[in-house]
């Protein structure tokens, strides 16, 4: 039915991340900020609980930090943390869509406000665009697999 257990994420990993992207998104749409305490608690609790992917952990680290070295005054660092720790508890096949959703509906909103307001100087929150992002490559995440990878037969 859906990718939690397609891909063994314990359920309740799931609604724990759920509820603390949902916490952190209405939070990062009001300060644009990451609140680091809320973030150290969720990272303690999911030590104890969650199983680990360190290879995908220090790649996807690896990476978004050199990004960010070349467009940080386009993405926060927030964001960055936030991603490279998903990374940690998350398969890289579920990362690779999840990035891409997130990357895309952030995308098509900024594509929007800057016709809309004719500037492109404006600051977008992008965990609100992570939490959409994890529930809809949760909950069909079989389906983009099924097309992304039978077109590239």
């Amino acid at each position: 039915m859906s990718l939690i257990w397609d891909i063994d994420i314990n359920p309740t990993i799931f609604s724990f991340v759920f509820l603390f992207l949902l916490v952190m998104a209405i939070y990062d749409i009001e300060t644009k900020y990451l609140n680091l305490q809320f973030f150290a608690l969720f990272v303690i609790c999911l030590l104890f609980i969650s199983h680990f992917y360190l290879i995908n952990f220090i790649i996807y680290t690896l990476v978004s930090h050199a990004i960010y070295l070349f467009i940080h005054n386009s993405l926060g660092y927030g964001d960055i943390i936030l991603i490279s720790f998903l990374s940690l508890i998350f398969p890289q096949s579920f990362m690779l869509y999840f990035i891409f959703i997130t990357l895309l509906l952030a995308t098509l909103y900024s594509l929007f406000l800057i016709v809309k307001y004719k500037t492109k100087r404006m600051q977008i929150p992008l965990i609100p665009f992570i939490f959409i992002s994890f529930i809809l490559n949760a909950f069909c995440f079989k389906m983009l697999k099924f097309y992304v990878e039978g077109m590239m037969l």
